[in-house]
């Protein structure tokens, strides 16, 4: 919902999320995923907080399915953040905006991590065009795509995003900045 604030979650897509019960069958898996794909934007860390509810999708096709206390205490945790939603405003013309790529450590390779940039920068163009943007993963993007030895679509990822002015600073540890947060003091 786009208000004068920002861009919040539709009241209605949480109230239908908090009052569902946990599910027990396929079909009931099915529309809690809906409901979370619907709710991706304001849920951090969408794909490492939701990966208990779609391997349970997956197991429920093969009648495996299993609802244990974990996945149920993961379902609450998800309800009660929920509860809270987050408000996605607009960044003030000029500013520095940080784009956070993460991928689970099951993740396949490099490449996803690209991907998942040339994606948020096509869906994001115009704070691309109008911002610079710093990138900060725990991966070395920028050697990535300036390898020389890219094959055809990353070489193509990489002449599309030589169009924004992106930068790659490397990702500090959180200990690290921890400790810098308090000498500064």
């Amino acid at each position: 919902m786009v208000s004068e604030r920002g861009i919040e979650p539709n009241p209605d897509k949480i109230k239908a999320f908090l009052e569902m019960n946990p599910p027990s069958s396929y079909k009931d898996i099915k529309k809690l995923t809906r409901c979370l794909v619907a709710l991706s934007r304001f849920i951090s860390k969408y794909g490492e907080q939701n990966l208990p509810f779609f391997k349970n999708l997956r197991k429920a096709l093969t009648n495996k399915f299993h609802w244990d206390d974990e996945f149920y205490t993961d379902f609450e945790d998800l309800k009660q953040y929920l509860g809270s939603p987050q408000l996605l405003s607009c960044p003030k013309e000029g500013e520095k905006l940080q784009l956070y790529l993460a991928v689970v450590k099951r993740a396949i390779n490099n490449m996803l991590f690209a991907f998942a940039l040339i994606v948020s920068a096509r869906k994001l163009k115009p704070y691309f065009e109008s911002h610079a943007i710093a990138v900060i993963t725990d991966r070395s993007l920028k050697r990535i795509l300036t390898n020389p030895a890219l094959s055809g679509r990353m070489t193509t990822w990489a002449v599309e995003l030589s169009e924004f002015d992106i930068t790659y600073p490397p990702r500090r540890s959180m200990k690290a900045q921890v400790l810098a947060d308090n000498v500064e003091d």
